[in-house]
Formats: C-alpha cells, structure tokens, sequence
C-alpha cells in the first residue's frame, strides 16, 4: 500500500508573502543591529573604558565613543567608534618616537598627602604654584602597550551577535 501527498501551491500567494518578508525582514534587522550596536556602545564605555581595560583620567575617550548605523543596498551596517586621536595607540600599542611640541608646564605642590592601606596607593592633592615655564619641542621614545578596548568588546559580543540575527530572522519569517 502506498500513500500519495499532493500540494498544489498558488503561485500568487506565494509571490504576495514572499513579497512583504523583504521589507519586513530589513525592519528587523535594521532594529536587531541598532540594539546590539548601543549594547556594544554602552559595555566599552561602562566596562572597558571604566576600569577593566583602561582607566578614567579626563574622559575625553570614553565620552567619545559613538555609535552609527548605515543602510546600503547590500547590507545593514552597525560601527561603534571614537575619533579621538590617541585611541588607536591604546587599543593596537605603540612602540616609536614621538615630537612633543613647545609647551607651558605649570608647576604644581603637593598640599597634602595620606596613604590609603586598604588599596595600597598614595592619594596625593596638588595646587598650582602659579609658576610656569616653556618645555621646548622635543622627541620621545614611548612604548605603550595594547590595551584593546573596542575589538575585544567585538570579541565578547560575537555570541550574542550571532543569536541576535538569528531571533530577527525568525521573527521576520513568523511576523505578519
């Protein structure tokens, strides 16, 4: 005995529904890379940029640190980034020679200065003396080590990239 299954498939049904996934599926995305991108934004700022990798001196880096989504016809495009000149040292090292330029260095006092035993470290408070002086241009030999804070921010999150597109897709294809 043999069982036999038919499908007989409408061709324009299925041309309608095939027609609204792609734009349906895009939104998804779209929304899927804009998430996963500010998560990225917020964990370098917060985690790596907050102690984990390199510590808070102005802020400058951190507050920097932006995020931007592009849609091209081939893709949607999530970059998280800084344009503060320095970043690249920290997150690839450098080993070289740099020029300072000619510079005013003011001179600073110690006022006052504890120990903390609990953290082992000196807690030193400074006040400007009012002088200064002009530091000629110079060269300088640096040896800065890297200190990945946006690859390795990459790294971390690939898993949940991953699954992220997967969720969007999926939520694409059942969505109406």
């Amino acid at each position: 005995m043999s069982a036999t299954l038919t499908v007989n498939i409408k061709a324009e049904s299925l041309m309608a529904m095939l027609k609204g996934f792609r734009p349906r599926f895009r939104a998804k995305m779209l929304l899927a890379v804009t998430r996963l991108s500010l998560e990225i934004q917020r964990s370098v700022k917060e985690d790596k940029l907050s102690g984990q990798v390199l510590h808070v001196r102005t802020g400058t880096l951190r507050r920097s640190i932006n995020q931007r989504i592009e849609e091209k016809a081939d893709g949607i495009y999530g970059y998280v980034g800084t344009n503060v000149r320095y970043a690249g040292a920290h997150e690839y090292g450098f080993k070289g020679t740099v020029t300072v330029k000619e510079h005013l260095r003011r001179e600073k006092k110690v006022i006052a200065a504890k120990y903390n035993a609990a953290k082992d470290v000196w807690i030193v408070r400074k006040k400007n003396t009012g002088f200064s002086g002009i530091v000629k241009s110079h060269t300088m030999t640096m040896n800065l080590p890297e200190r990945s804070f946006l690859r390795s921010t990459l790294s971390d999150f690939t898993a949940k990239i991953k699954e992220g597109m997967q969720i969007a897709a999926r939520d694409a294809l059942v969505s109406k």
